[in-house]
Order: C-alpha cells, then structure tokens, then sequence
C-alpha cells in the first residue's frame, strides 16, 4: 500500500513538473523610431519566445489617429486608432516573429503605440506568458525649414474691380 502510494505521488509531481515545463515565457518588445514630420516611419513589434517557439498570435494595439496615420504592416490590419496584428507569417514556429508596421507623420511631437490586449501561443498551442509588455514612442521633429513664428507677416488687397 506504501509503494502504491509513493507511485501515485510520484506520479502526480511529475505531471506538475511536465506542465510547468511546457509554458512558454515571452516578451512584446517594440522600437522607438525618430523622424521628421511628413515622413513615413516603421515601427517594429517584436514577440520573443524564451524556451518555447511562437505559433500564433492576436494582438491589439492603440495608437492617436489624429497625430499619426496607419499606412500597412504585415499581418496587421486596422486604422481609426486600432491596429489588430494576427498571425506570424514572420517567424511562425521560431523563437521570435517580427512585426513592421508603417506609419505617416505629418505632425511634429512625440506619439506612443500601445498594447491593448494580447494572446500569444506556441507552436503546440500552448498560450505563452507575457512577462513583459512594451510600448513604442514616435518621436516626430518639425522639419528644418519650419518656421517657430506662426504671426501674419503681410497682408496685401490685390487690385482689381469688384461687381456687385
């Protein structure tokens, strides 16, 4: 009866320990690109694996829609200040898939990308967790030639005739 339940005990450590081994750690790590404004910038959105592959992944990202203008990405559809990334088509079953995602800039100032919600899977379905989930900043800078003083400078009537 001892053994009987010494090999039962065994059994069931094991099988925790074999779970604990399976789940996959990651992160969500993204660049934080610099440009001017009326430029057209890649951020990139990386998912990495630390003992695991990715499989699959959806991930939800915000952005300011009126500062900053969704352009494409692979994987990647959206607009309106919402970007949905689904699938790895860019390191399917590798440790590491990576995103680029195109912006235009036409205002100068700095822009955060965000992670709203997320769900990253292995290559054997297993969900990945999360440990660390970045953010990016778009830091836009007004063009060279811009001017800082926005004050009328001339005003002039053009001549001519006018008719009622």
């Amino acid at each position: 009866m001892k053994i009987i339940k010494t090999l039962t005990l065994t059994c069931i450590i094991s099988a925790f320990i074999s779970i604990f081994a399976l789940a996959a750690d990651g992160v969500i790590y993204f660049s934080d690109p610099v440009c001017n404004a009326g430029d057209t910038v890649t951020v990139e959105m990386k998912i990495q694996s630390d003992n695991g592959s990715v499989g699959d992944a959806t991930v939800l990202l915000k952005y300011p829609s009126d500062s900053i203008v969704f352009v494409e990405g692979n994987d990647a559809d959206g607009g309106a200040g919402t970007l949905r990334i689904h699938g790895v088509s860019n390191g399917k079953d590798t440790g590491l898939a990576t995103y680029a995602l195109k912006f235009r800039t036409p205002y100068a100032g700095d822009f955060s990308i965000t992670l709203d919600t997320y769900e990253v899977y292995d290559s054997d379905g297993n969900a990945v967790s999360i440990s660390h989930a970045g953010s990016s900043l778009i830091s836009v800078a007004a063009n060279e030639n811009a001017s800082s003083d926005s004050t009328l400078s001339n005003l002039e009537v053009s001549p001519g005739e006018l008719t009622p």
